[in-house]
């Protein structure tokens, strides 16, 4: 249904007549919903019944070889050793819980903002902007892990500012990044500070999908690229 345009109100209609007539015993209406919703921001806006599909949309982009060969394209900058990791992606840290990953994470963000090496990869000279969502935990443990990390490194300079931080429980409700207007906020505030990185922790605060389907979480990345598509930053 909802690869057929079948979105909204329409879709839970449609899925609470069936469940009123399939299901034993019928769901509770709110759960119907709630799989509604799921399904309308997680499959996004398509083409409905009625409107004519963009036909021309791989011809009128593809080029041959030797006129990309010709083509004047700005390299993508390089944030973390030379090309590591780079404008206009999407990286993740991965480990069980309780690795620390978190404190990587603010490592990264330390150097990038310094223009220090990370674990002796080069950083871009200067520093850069960066942004940080912490969706777990209160943000006197985040802002105690900073102070300590910072005091280890002799203390705390001017550009250390240049990181900017999004912590609970002065963030009020949900991120979801499948969401719409979630973007548009994540696409203002990094616009607006000029952020070449955003960190999101942990990414499953920041989604409602299953972490163990790929469709789901194709999905979730696909969200994230296309925000460091439309403006180059990077996601981490």
């Amino acid at each position: 249904l909802s690869s057929r345009g079948i979105r909204g109100e329409a879709l839970s209609a449609v899925l609470l007549a069936a469940n009123q007539t399939f299901c034993v015993p019928p769901k509770d209406a709110s759960e119907v919903a709630q799989i509604a919703d799921y399904f309308t921001k997680k499959d996004g806006p398509t083409a409905v019944q009625g409107e004519t599909p963009d036909v021309e949309r791989f011809s009128k982009i593809a080029v041959g070889m030797n006129t990309l060969l010709a083509m004047k394209i700005e390299k993508p900058a390089s944030l973390v050793g030379d090309g590591v990791m780079s404008g206009f992606q999407v990286a993740m840290l991965v480990g069980i819980a309780g690795t620390g990953k978190t404190f990587v994470e603010e490592e990264l963000a330390l150097s990038l903002v310094r223009g220090i090496p990370f674990y002796g990869l080069a950083t871009p000279a200067g520093g850069v902007n960066v942004g940080a969502i912490m969706l777990e935990g209160h943000v006197y443990n985040y802002r105690e892990r900073l102070r300590a990390l910072a005091e280890a490194r002799g203390g705390s300079r001017p550009e250390d500012e240049r990181l900017k931080i999004i912590s609970r429980p002065i963030l009020k409700g949900s991120v979801m990044v499948l969401d719409a207007d979630t973007r548009a906020a994540l696409v203002h505030w990094i616009r607006s500070e000029e952020l070449a990185v955003v960190i999101v922790d942990p990414l499953k605060n920041a989604h409602d999908c299953d972490e163990n389907s790929n469709r789901d979480m194709g999905s979730v990345i696909a969200a994230f690229q296309s925000i460091a598509d439309q403006i180059g930053t990077t996601f981490v």
